[in-house]
């Protein structure tokens, strides 16, 4: 197809073909010269994930594969006018012939070239079958069709076509119409309820917009919205939102006593106008507080030009505005926002919730980043919840709030104020709001966001949690995850009032014990935990005080079945449950009947600096009497740990038995302990755990108390690190690798073991940036926890995202090492 004379020429500096002003000049000329209409198409193609290429390996890299994307369209399209638009955009307008098979051909020589990034071609073709139809109209409907294609990986066709046409066609409707149709009232502000998970009332309330054409009837907002951030003019549309919400708050107001209303603002908002003066101004004009308002600020907004956002927040910040990111997992890589910008709500997108029947993996996923979320001192809402069963997830994982079509569908302010003064929705009270507030921090993925200890949960989402709420004597169940349902099950039972039923035996018993301990948690605003025995199951339940509304009281339950202690199915729980039990301890010791001497497991720092690591039982018990131990006690301290008949009196007693006593503490004088012995259960009644806890006053019957150490053998902890496909190591207090499980040596490619041992990260370069891996391990060497840090590595001569968590092992009291564990989400990322 030869150039005609006297077009505009000019080529691209980068790819050699046609500069995009000399393609419209020669697709002008085509157009005007076309002897058989239909014979030719348009062409504009993209090259998917081409940012990838940018990103990892910089722009030169990136000039290069345009350079390529050139010649591959020169040997596939010899006779073609071809150009480049912008950016990995390219046209053509090449013969009306295998067009599909030619896009195919495209994708194969471009992947050939980057077999290591999976880039994808997406091309938009529009048929020059109509003389009429100028250049601009020609490229601007091939390149529509392109835009059309969500998927930015594999091979992706669309033509332009009658249903194309019409979008267009609304799409330029949008866009000549907009200020026209807020003066003719053609746009309207819809409200949709923002309802409390735990309680089924309305908390809040998001302002949405409706388009009721004469023209085109009503428009979706996905039809304008995307139209006018692409035209810039989504400002003027945020604009009216914020106005006429203000505006109408008042109403709000009179139905919710304690709802804000929200309000979406787009990336553009903070550089097309002064979006926090047109704000605030509402704000002033209609008598509101900052407080009043929320702002919702798109996830993608933090996808590019962050510092303008970051400091358009920061504005509104400081004028007492909360601000809520979003669409938060919506398909951008937002999690450096979250760290950077202290949100007050992360708003989780629908596409998390809308597959969790069907997918385990989008439960687990959507159970993190709640977790994740709450841990980062942000509460959480989820939108789209169409389902009751998407509702009762939701509160399983401590969700705190939820919007959706279950509740209300988005309406005008009229249909809203009805549907909550006819009782279709309660709404919530200054006193439950903020109470239900500072429940909303607990996460049942992983416990109270702002205040786990280092030996809290490892794992989020093993361990059985539950809210529990004890108004005046009565105990129920506000919410619980699904471990703490599998808890009850094991003991037999569907329901934890179950367990405190007046018509069980021990029940009352048990209700006044656990209602003790959740008064003293409160009034000692630190944990507390309680023991039993349920039908030979013995339990133990870690009680937390976390809210409180007049005559409410709400408690944050961690329960452990500690007779199957050992047989947890995967090396995380066996981490996971162990590491909920020595919290619940001072001091943990192992006693081996046989040769009557003790392993020390658990250190308690009050008591002294630990003498006792190892020894002889009855050297240890009569230094502890004479040295510690109250006067009063001493004598029923030492026939308590006698050896002879610690047997007879474990098999009478249920195979449990306990001391209440006073015991010297440092810097604190005496303190009432309990000691619990109870046999290990994968040793006969060879060896027993001894388990010491400060308690406040004697409150509980000796025989009845429980509690249990419940230690793996070698070859058990062998059998799940080889069965799990966690990555898990372990290194000595050199940083040195002492030994790792096979997943782990996998993952690297190492021939065995022996490879890695001796050697630090530094030594084995697989990490670009090792210092933050540095960090981490000699921060946990200090005794501290280091939960879900994200990372890279190099593995198989990839670059690898993971996230890894590492803990402190301790020997005799004092660390010795390091233990971690790390996942690769490099398909998540």
């Amino acid at each position: 197809m030869p150039e005609a004379v006297g077009l505009y020429t000019a080529k691209d500096s980068v790819t050699g073909l046609l500069s995009e002003p000399a393609f419209r000049s020669h697709t002008a000329a085509f157009i005007s010269q076309m002897e058989m209409p239909g014979s030719h198409c348009l062409i504009v193609l993209n090259i998917g994930n081409f940012k990838a290429i940018n990103s990892r390996h910089g722009y030169m890299r990136g000039d290069e594969c345009l350079r390529t994307m050139g010649e591959v369209l020169r040997s596939i399209f010899p006779d073609a006018i071809l150009g480049r638009l912008y950016a990995d955009h390219f046209c053509g307008i090449v013969r009306n012939e295998r067009i599909e098979q030619a896009i195919v051909a495209i994708h194969s020589h471009m992947a050939w070239h980057y077999e290591r990034t999976s880039l994808g071609i997406i091309a938009g073709v529009y048929v020059l079958d109509n003389p009429a139809v100028s250049e601009k109209q020609a490229i601007d409907r091939a390149l529509f069709a392109c835009r059309s294609v969500k998927d930015r990986f594999g091979v992706h066709l669309r033509y332009f076509d009658d249903e194309l046409a019409q979008k267009l066609s609304r799409e330029g409707y949008v866009l000549n119409s907009l200020e026209d149709a807020i003066a003719a009232n053609d746009l309207e502000v819809y409200y949709q309820p923002i309802v409390r998970v735990i309680s089924g009332k309305i908390c809040g309330i998001e302002a949405l917009v409706r388009w009721r054409s004469p023209l085109h009837g009503m428009l979706s907002p996905a039809t304008f919205i995307p139209t006018l951030e692409a035209s810039r003019f989504i400002h003027k549309l945020d604009a009216f939102v914020v106005n006429t919400a203000c505006d109408e708050f008042h109403r709000i107001r009179e139905l919710v006593p304690t709802a804000s209303v929200s309000v979406n603002l787009s990336r553009l908002d903070f550089e097309l106008c002064d979006i926090f003066e047109i704000v605030d101004s509402a704000v002033r004009r209609n008598g509101m507080d900052p407080s009043d308002l929320d702002i919702e600020i798109t996830e993608s907004a933090f996808s590019s030009d962050f510092t303008l956002v970051h400091e358009g927040i920061d504005r509104f910040r400081r004028a007492g505005y909360k601000i809520w990111m979003d669409d938060f997992g919506s398909g951008y890589s937002s999690l450096s926002a979250l760290t950077a910008v202290p949100f007050d709500t992360v708003k989780i997108d629908m596409s998390l919730i809308r597959d969790i029947d069907k997918n385990p993996a989008t439960r687990t996923v959507l159970s993190q980043v709640i977790g994740m979320v709450k841990r980062l001192g942000a509460h959480t809402l989820t939108e789209g919840v169409e389902t009751e069963r998407q509702l009762e997830f939701l509160r399983s994982v401590g969700c705190e709030k939820a919007q959706g079509y279950l509740f209300s569908k988005p309406a005008p302010i009229g249909e809203i104020v009805e549907l909550v003064q006819t009782g279709g929705i309660e709404a919530e009270t200054d006193v439950e709001s903020g109470y239900f507030s500072d429940i909303g921090r607990v996460s049942l993925a992983g416990g109270l966001a702002d205040a786990m200890a280092a030996s809290d949960m490892l794992i989020a989402g093993t361990v059985p949690l539950a809210v529990v709420e004890v108004d005046r004597g009565r105990v129920r169940v506000i919410s619980q995850n699904r471990p703490f349902g599998g808890f009850l099950a094991a003991l037999g039972v569907h329901y934890f009032e179950d367990l405190m039923s007046e018509n069980r035996e021990f029940g009352s018993v048990l209700r006044d014990r656990f209602l003790h301990t959740a008064l003293e948690a409160k009034t000692e605003q630190s944990d507390r935990a309680v023991e039993f025995n349920f039908g030979g199951e013995l339990c133990a339940l870690s009680v937390r005080h976390v809210a409180q509304a007049n005559h409410l009281d709400a408690y944050l339950v961690r329960a452990v079945n500690l007779t199957r202690l050992d047989s947890a199915d995967s090396w995380d729980n066996q981490v996971t449950v162990r590491s909920f039990v020595y919290s619940l301890f001072e001091r943990i010791d192992v006693i081996d009947l046989a040769t009557g001497e003790f392993d020390n497991i658990r250190f308690m720092s009050e008591i002294d600096k630990n003498p006792f690591a190892r020894g002889k039982v009855s050297m240890a018990i009569q230094v502890v009497s004479e040295g510690y131990v109250h006067p009063d006690e001493r004598q029923l301290f030492a026939a308590f740990f006698e050896l002879k008949t610690m047997r007879r009196r474990l098999r009478s007693n249920g195979g449990i038995i306990s001391l209440i006593f006073r015991m010297r503490l440092r810097m604190k004088g005496y303190r009432w302990m309990r000691a619990v012995i109870t046999p290990i259960a994968a040793s006969g009644d060879q060896r027993v755990a001894v388990c010491f806890k400060v308690v406040g006053v004697p409150n509980v019957d000796q025989g009845v108390s429980s509690i249990v150490g419940g230690l793996a053998t070698t070859s058990l902890v062998d059998a799940v690190l080889s069965a799990t496909e966690t990555k898990v190591f372990w290194k000595d207090e050199q940083r040195r690798f002492l030994g790792a499980n096979r997943a782990f040596i996998d993952y690297y490619g190492f021939g065995s073991v022996k490879d890695l041992i001796g050697n630090t990260d530094e030594d084995m370069g697989w990490h670009s940036d090792p210092g933050p891996f540095k960090s981490d391990e000699e921060r946990v060497l200090e005794g501290e926890c280091i939960h879900d840090a994200h990372g890279f590595c190099m593995a198989h001569g990839q670059e690898r995202a993971i996230v890894a968590s590492k803990m402190p092992v301790y020997q005799g009291g004092h660390i010795v090492g390091l233990l971690g564990y790390f996942s690769d989400i490099t398909d998540r990322v």
